[in-house]
């Protein structure tokens, strides 16, 4: 039985993992394991890599995982030897006993000449299993035998000392630990736009003293910029092509003098992070500040007060 328990174990912790590839865009598709109970998350990761020649299609990941809860996604972008890495993190959580399947994936792309193409990841199998296990012979309930009659001796009262001592310790100690959990200072969760000018400052700090190529630097800036607004208006800025955010734009999100300079800056950084062209340093400086500017301008403003005069005339 043991074998077979840790058989089972070793089965749970598979990893699966699918290659796709054709000559200019290759997909992994890859689940941290294959076997889990009702409510474990389960780890998925799709990896893109390719050509910056290449455009990609906007994916849509969330609506074709809709068998599982999305309990958390994030999309990182980074340049290795000449070629974009590009991976989708998702915790899924299943609710439902069976066999799942994390469907074929289509990856739409058009390549420098402008034709349109795609790829396909592969399936990967997950069987969700209950949290009961089978009952067998030697979990049935069986009868009750027949009570046996001992007299009280002095270990009796001495046993039911110590178990109140323990039992009044216990106590003692959750009350203490409670009442420092009440002196705890409450954690304190930044805004979006705290954590978008606190990571815009960490950038500046590293491109003064030189620790990130340009290139980087323009995935950063422009993933912190897209991140903050998908954070602050709930608009999948970060999956979206600059095509798709100028028409999300259209709606008042922005005073038109900034929507205009977002939608060039966006154009600009695709051209140094995919074509190669190479700013000025000083055009490095004013992108940034023309970052920093779009944030503070999106900081929601406090409501005035109105006084005891106003409100009685």
């Amino acid at each position: 039985m043991k074998i077979v328990y840790r058989s089972l174990l070793i089965l749970c912790l598979a990893v699966s993992i699918g290659w796709a590839k054709d000559s200019q865009l290759s997909v992994q598709a890859e689940a941290d394991r294959t076997a889990l109970t009702v409510g474990d998350p389960l780890h998925f990761t799709l990896t893109l890599k390719y050509s910056p020649d290449l455009k990609i299609d906007s994916l849509n990941l969330k609506e074709k995982l809709n068998k599982f809860e999305v309990r958390d996604s994030t999309v990182t972008t980074k340049i290795k030897k000449g070629e974009i890495i590009s991976q989708y993190r998702f915790t899924l959580v299943p609710w439902q006993v069976g066999e799942y399947e994390i469907p074929s994936l289509s990856i739409s792309y058009k390549d420098k000449e402008g034709k349109q193409k795609s790829v396909f990841s592969d399936p990967i199998k997950i069987e969700v299993k209950s949290l009961l296990g089978q009952v067998t012979d030697s979990t049935d309930i069986k009868g009750l035998k027949a009570q046996m009659n001992l007299g009280r001796s002095a270990w009796f009262y001495l046993f039911t000392a110590l178990a109140l001592l323990a039992l009044g310790t216990s106590l003692a100690l959750y009350l203490l630990n409670r009442r420092k959990k009440k002196l705890t200072k409450p954690e304190i969760i930044q805004t979006p736009w705290e954590v978008a000018l606190e990571e815009l400052q960490n950038l500046l700090q590293a491109h003064r003293l030189g620790r990130i190529p340009v290139k980087e630097y323009y995935f950063r800036l422009t993933e912190i910029l897209r991140g903050y607004l998908e954070r602050r208006f709930g608009i999948p800025f970060l999956e979206s092509t600059t095509a798709e955010i100028r028409a999300q734009l259209e709606r008042n999100y922005l005073n038109p003098e900034s929507k205009k300079s977002l939608l060039q800056f966006l154009e600009q950084s695709d051209l140094v992070k995919f074509a190669k062209v190479q700013p000025e340093t000083q055009k490095l400086t004013s992108d940034w500040e023309l970052a920093y500017q779009i944030v503070q301008e999106t900081i929601p403003k406090p409501e005035p007060v109105q006084s005891v005069e106003e409100v009685q005339v």
